[in-house]
């Protein structure tokens, strides 16, 4: 027959392997978050930086654009009936509005 001191050692044993393989699932479960974790935020910066190439992309689309039109507007004829000033006037408007789209973003 044991004795209550010879079952008490037991006992804490039982209870601290209970205890033991408790904090060793949450553990893995802690662990698992992590690297989920992880691969969430190497995501995200994956995808900031294709957001960061899309708009200095747009930008580059939006200056080239910008300064095909100055281009057309400088090189087209002035006998359409509108004076050389008239169409310094409009490429400095057309510059005004690129640098107010530029600005904005």
């Amino acid at each position: 027959m044991s004795t209550p001191m010879d079952r008490l050692p037991e006992t804490a044993l039982e209870v601290l392997t209970k205890h033991g393989r408790k904090l060793g699932k949450d553990y893995a479960v802690i662990e698992a978050a992590l690297k989920e974790r992880s691969a969430f935020d190497a995501e995200c910066r994956t995808l900031r930086a294709e957001v960061a190439s899309l708009r200095a992309q747009r930008r580059g689309l939006h200056d080239e654009y910008a300064m095909a039109a100055l281009k057309g507007l400088l090189a087209s004829d002035t006998d359409a009936g509108q004076h050389g000033h008239v169409r310094l006037l409009q490429a400095f408007a057309l510059a005004d509005l690129a640098m107010d789209v530029r600005s904005t973003r």
